[in-house]
Order: C-alpha cells, then sequence, then structure tokens
C-alpha cells in the first residue's frame, strides 16, 4: 500500500472521528436509539428485534461487541453483573454510543475510502484513478457526515463494495468464487439494507455480459449463477431469520415502511441530494465520467452501472427526501469523477500532467471539503438543545410547567417526581421502569419541570416519554397553567398557534445554532 494511500485513509478517519462524542450523553440523532436500543435488549435471549423497518444485522453485530465489553469490564472489575452494565446503559449511554459511533460509521467508512480504491483500481488498473477516487471519497460531505451516525447506511455501503469488487471479478473471470462471494457480500448489504437487494441485477448483468450469451441454459441454469443467489438468499436470512420465523410482522411492518416512502421528482435527489452532499463540481465531474466510460467501453460501463443507475430509478419511487438515501450512489461518482479527470487532464492546456490533475482535483472536491470541515467544527460544539437546558435550569424554578412543541427537537428537561411516578404506572416494560427510577433520583439532586408536549389534532401515536400531552391551542396551555412555551420552528400548519403564542407572550429567549 503506497504512502499515499495511507494517507488518504488517514485523513478520511480523522474527519470522521472529530466530533465522535457529540451531544452525549443526550440523544440527538432520531435514528440511533433504533439500533443501540435493539442491540442492548438482545441481551434478554430474545433475538426477534419486533421491528422490522430497518434489517438487525447491525444491531445483532452491536450486540455482539456490547457482550465483548461486558466480558471485558467484568474481567477488570468494572461490572459486578449485567445490572451493572444495564444501569450504566441506563443513566450515561455515552461509551454504548461512542462505540458504536466508532465501529458502525468511522471505521466502516473509513475502510470503504480503501474499497474505493480497490474497486476502480479493479476495473481501470490505474494508481492515479485509482488513489483520485479514494481521494474523493474520504472528503465527501455526505459520507462524512454519516459517518458520525450509528445506523445502517454506512455499513451497508461497505458491503455493497464488497460485493461489486466481487461482481467485477465475476465479469472478468467469472471463477466460482466469484460468484459465491458476490452472493455473500450482497446478502450482508441487504442484510444491512434491504435496498441493496438491487445487487443481485448486478450480479445476473455481469453475468449476461461476461460472454454475451443469451441462450435460456446459460441465462436461467447456469450453476454458478444459481450458486450466487442461494447465497445471497442464504446469508440474508442467517442476518435476519425473523423474516421467516416471525414472517406476519415482518411483512406487516414492510408494508407500513413501503407506505411511508413516496415517489419524488426524477431530478430531486440529483439536484438536492446530490448536488449539496457531494458539491456541484464533483457531481458534474461524476456524470461527465457517467457519459465518458459509456462512449469508451459500453459492456463494462454496464457492469458498472447496473447497481447505481437501478437504485437512483428505484429511489425516485420508493424514497424520502432525505439526503441520506443517496449514499450508495456516492462511491460510483467519486471513482466516476476521478476516471473523467484523468481523461480531462491529458486534453488540459497545462504542460505538466501532475500539476493537471491535482489543480483539477483540488476545484472539484474543495466545495465539498468546506462542508465536511464545517460539518465537523459543529459536531464539536455543544448541541443548541444542551444551551436550553443549562439557560432553562439556571433561570427558571423547579416544577415550572414548561410545555414544548416537539418531542425531540428540543432539549431534555428533567420531570418533576409526580410526573415521572405517573409514567411509572403507565408502563409494563422492566427496562423501562429501571429508566424512570434513575430519573428520579436524579430529579431529587437536579432542578426538574412539569413537562408537557403540545400536538395538534391529527397526531395519533404517543410514545411513553411525550407524555402527558397537550393541545397545541393558547387556551388549552392557560388552561394547564402553562408558564413557557419552547418552540422549536414554525410550519404552515403550526403558525395560527404560533403567531396567537408570539401576540399574548413575551419572548424571554431565543436559541440559534
Amino acid at each position: 500500500m503506497c504512502w499515499k494511500l495511507i494517507a488518504i485513509i488517514c485523513a478520511g478517519f480523522v474527519v470522521r472521528v472529530v466530533g465522535i462524542r457529540f451531544g452525549l450523553p443526550e440523544l440527538y440523532h432520531a435514528d440511533e436509539p433504533i439500533v443501540v436500543n435493539h442491540a442492548v435488549a438482545y441481551g434478554s435471549w430474545d433475538f426477534n428485534p419486533h421491528f422490522f423497518k430497518i434489517p438487525p444485522l447491525v444491531s445483532y453485530l452491536l450486540f455482539f461487541i456490547y457482550g465483548v465489553m461486558y466480558l471485558i469490564g467484568r474481567l477488570a472489575g468494572v461490572f459486578q453483573s449485567v445490572l451493572d452494565f444495564e444501569t450504566l446503559f441506563l443513566t450515561d449511554p455515552t461509551l454504548f454510543y461512542v462505540t458504536a459511533r466508532l465501529i458502525f460509521g468511522a471505521i466502516l467508512g473509513t475502510a470503504t475510502i480503501y474499497l474505493v480504491y480497490l474497486f476502480a483500481y479493479r476495473i481501470w488498473k490505474d494508481k492515479t484513478i485509482s488513489l483520485l477516487s479514494a481521494l474523493f471519497f474520504a472528503l465527501v460531505f455526505l459520507h462524512v457526515r454519516n459517518s458520525h451516525y450509528v445506523y445502517a447506511d454506512i455499513p451497508m455501503i461497505f458491503f455493497v463494495m464488497l460485493a461489486m469488487i466481487a461482481v467485477q471479478s465475476l465479469y472478468e473471470r467469472g471463477r466460482f468464487k466469484d460468484y459465491a462471494w458476490a452472493g455473500c457480500f450482497g446478502g450482508l448489504a441487504t442484510g444491512a439494507k434491504y435496498n441493496a437487494a438491487l445487487i443481485a441485477i448486478s450480479i445476473f448483468i455481469a453475468h449476461l455480459l461476461r460472454k454475451n450469451r443469451f441462450s435460456i441454459k446459460y441465462t436461467l441454469f447456469y450453476p454458478r449463477l444459481w450458486l450466487s443467489a442461494l447465497m445471497m438468499a442464504g446469508v440474508y436470512l442467517i442476518t435476519n431469520p425473523y423474516t421467516i420465523l416471525d414472517v406476519h410482522n415482518f411483512v406487516s411492518e414492510l408494508l407500513a415502511q413501503a407506505g411511508a416512502e413516496e415517489r419524488l421528482s426524477a431530478l430531486f435527489h440529483l439536484r438536492y441530494s446530490l448536488a449539496e452532499g457531494m458539491g456541484l463540481p464533483l457531481l458534474v465531474s461524476g456524470l461527465f465520467g457517467f457519459v465518458w466510460f459509456l462512449l469508451k467501453n459500453k459492456k463494462k460501463a454496464f457492469v458498472f452501472f447496473s447497481f447505481p443507475v437501478v437504485f437512483y430509478i428505484f429511489c425516485m419511487y420508493v424514497s424520502q427526501p432525505h439526503a441520506r438515501y443517496m449514499l450508495p450512489l456516492v462511491p460510483f461518482l467519486a471513482v466516476l469523477a476521478a476516471y473523467f479527470l484523468k481523461e480531462l487532464s491529458v486534453m488540459s492546456f497545462l504542460r505538466k500532467k501532475q500539476i493537471r490533475i491535482y489543480a483539477l482535483s483540488f476545484l472539484v472536491i474543495l466545495p465539498s471539503a468546506v462542508k465536511m470541515v464545517y460539518t465537523d467544527y459543529l459536531f464539536t460544539r455543544v448541541d443548541t438543545r444542551t444551551d436550553a437546558k443549562k439557560w432553562v435550569e439556571s433561570h427558571l424554578p423547579s416544577n415550572t410547567k414548561i410545555a414544548l412543541d416537539h418531542t425531540f427537537f428540543l432539549p431534555r428537561l428533567n420531570r418533576s417526581l409526580p410526573q415521572l411516578e405517573s409514567l411509572l404506572r403507565q408502563t409494563d416494560s422492566n427496562l423501562q421502569k429501571r429508566r424512570i427510577q434513575i430519573l428520579m433520583e436524579r430529579s431529587k439532586k437536579e432542578p426538574a419541570y412539569e413537562v408537557y408536549y403540545m400536538f395538534s389534532e391529527d397526531d395519533q401515536a404517543q410514545f411513553l416519554f411525550s407524555r402527558p400531552a397537550i393541545a397545541k391551542q393558547l387556551s388549552a396551555l392557560r388552561k394547564e397553567g402553562i408558564q413557557y412555551v419552547l418552540v422549536h420552528r414554525r410550519t404552515p400548519s403550526e403558525a395560527p398557534t404560533l403567531d396567537e403564542i408570539d401576540r399574548q407572550a413575551e419572548l424571554v429567549k431565543t436559541f440559534s445554532p
């Protein structure tokens, strides 16, 4: 491994690990607790996730890691029992989240940089293109930001790149092990996130184009192709056995998740998620690389494009307007941008080839790199919600009645003892009871408030800790004796209520990021 690649990988790790403790011990990312809480819950030895909107592979792996952590802590005398380990999680989950972020975000995200290098080299056998691909991917804002989180996206991309490297080998050599590895890594990618199942199309296209044979026997009954399909299905089922063991809940949750997806315009993710997430110069270079590669080597390009193109079309119909949905396309566009710049540098007016490629690369990656540096800076800052909590605790006396207009995007205020006792009576979960009891002890020592959550009439589902609820109406706030209201944002539907509060209440403090 050359020193340039080592330097790129090290830089990629640094930008992914800076600010990795953001927000802790508070939990300010909506999706992270889904993975972490499930991993901890497996400690009851019930491995049915009872939640199938994302596959359980990452939470299963995290459960194993937490088990190793417990054993090390037990041998070191830090934990005397599983109860001690559980109490630490409920009291201060920092260790659990930092460990998960480090492994499934920063480390796997950094490892993907090397896989991008290998993928580019497998296609073009050119070190310059491979190094530029790794550099661009290492500094892509969208991937760097999401590498700070515990979720399924970064592990999925890691397995997708392993699968695509195997697909390229399948196309070039067609060995038994190429089919097997492509299926195995495709299964792992699908086990991380369902939409990675589109890898199966790449395997099939690589198989067809390898020898340009389109007979029924070769297309449908080739033993190695069936091996790949069985490996992919088998590995997926090993990582998510409750697909079959709890098929009713699996299907119903999958259908519910599909109902939450929506059809977006053809250019939405291109002009928003990718243009903003990668920077326009890098995206445009990648798209030019797409066209250039297609013109120069159609067969090889079809194998390369089989996953990203099909994935993008899929996301036009089954997606949400979140930029992270486009993360699987980022490595492919980084590789195509590097390929295009290498081709362009040959035609550049500059005399020295090295100067051309460095100058072009700097200009292409600069917008993304600036965004990346700024987001790392924000990760190291104190969260606005933490600032707000500190202000409330230093200015408002305990038991003040406070209404919050959102359950997530506002400070995590300590609840009063009467409210916690009420929540304790409303739950049958032993883990929730332990958590509430710990919060009750904290409320005896720290400022605690009567907290209410404002809901509109359309809001139905309420979690335990989003109670008690109160109508999002000024009359209801006055009737309950609410003294302060914390508002996180305005939407058109909320405007009438908030405008009324503005007219009849005094603005005390504004917290801005």
